[in-house]
């Protein structure tokens, strides 16, 4: 079985790092907990001009991105695939024109506790699952009305809100506080982020991509999905079509049921209102890097919690959003 545990993660961020010292860096942030949080960006150090990738897992209960940023790592930086066999990956090119960070585990407290390093169905029902993920409310109200409380509290006082038991996806802020890092920009991870962008310069040229998971969609597996509200820069949403449509067309040659969802952002508006101005929704983490530098922003959503899409499935599906988007900006896409 593929792990996805920080302890795991780490050993293998720390021996490239030792191993490859001329293409491998490491960035670092600490969360209240002392969890840390890694970034890892590989690169031929050259003067030549570089396209930035960033790939970031912000959630502790959606591995599977986790290990597919692994597993393309360890092709780019080592030259061999999971098996030991010659990676086919374009590599000296890959390393001489793009600037590739990955943030594995963007939520290290929440990962090391998951009970699972997949989410697959065969262990959890359903109800059992969005219980881990969220927590246990006072009163134990029905899933449904859990769910709610995670997408209309992205940070809570514990001591107000009183859970009988803090789910995995919540990452702790101070004694009181915890956050969750899709919907608040103040976790962790997000240091990261602001940090490297800005020392890297990112532009309308670059790309970010979030790896994620879902339960929804039962006859689906894989989805893409970028906001376009009217906040976000025209070429940026052009941009973010075009990639969409070409994971989605890879996706299908490699078994994969694409659902398109061009809607999802927009329906948020009603869900997730900003209380200064009722018209219009939070902004939350995927927004941000686009409004603040034109850098398109790309949502994977990957089929989690169903026996239909096992583990090596889920990976398959992320690493392939993963590789898709370094082609295209390899080609100047």
């Amino acid at each position: 079985m593929k792990m996805s545990k920080p302890e795991k993660i780490n050993r293998d961020i720390f021996r490239w790092a030792r191993d490859y010292t001329d293409i491998v860096r490491i960035d670092e942030e600490t969360q209240f907990t002392g969890d840390k949080v890694y970034a890892i960006t590989v690169e031929k150090r050259n003067n030549l001009p570089k396209r930035n990738l960033l790939v970031a897992v912000p959630h502790a209960h959606e591995p599977a991105g986790t290990v597919a940023i692994m597993e393309f790592l360890s092709e780019l930086i080592t030259g061999k695939d999971a098996e030991g066999n010659v990676s086919q990956l374009p590599r000296e090119e890959i390393l001489k024109n793009i600037r590739l960070t990955c943030i594995p585990i963007g939520n290290p407290f929440g990962r090391k506790n998951s009970p699972v390093e997949f989410w697959d169905g065969t262990r959890f029902s359903l109800e059992e699952f969005i219980y881990i993920m969220v927590g246990r409310l006072m009163g134990n109200p029905p899933p449904n009305i859990v769910n709610e409380f995670w997408h209309n509290h992205p940070v809570f006082n514990q001591e107000v809100e009183r859970l009988e038991e803090i789910g995995i996806v919540w990452e702790k802020l101070s004694e009181k506080w915890y956050g969750e890092p899709h919907f608040y920009k103040g976790c962790t991870w997000w240091k990261l982020v602001e940090r490297i962008s800005d020392e890297f310069q990112y532009s309308k040229d670059d790309l970010f991509l979030e790896l994620h998971q879902t339960e929804m969609y039962p006859d689906k597996d894989c989805m893409v999905i970028h906001p376009r509200e009217a906040w976000i820069p025209p070429d940026a949403i052009a941009r973010a079509d075009e990639i969409e449509e070409k994971i989605n067309r890879r996706w299908r040659e490699v078994g994969g049921s694409p659902y398109q969802d061009k809607e999802y952002y927009t329906r948020l508006v009603e869900r997730d209102k900003d209380l200064n101005n009722p018209k219009e929704r939070r902004k939350i983490s995927i927004d941000w890097l686009t409004m603040k530098t034109g850098t398109p922003c790309i949502t994977i959503e990957v089929q989690m919690h169903n026996p239909n899409t096992p583990a090596q499935k889920q990976i398959l599906l992320e690493k392939v959003a993963i590789e898709v988007c370094v082609e295209l900006l390899l080609k100047g896409g």
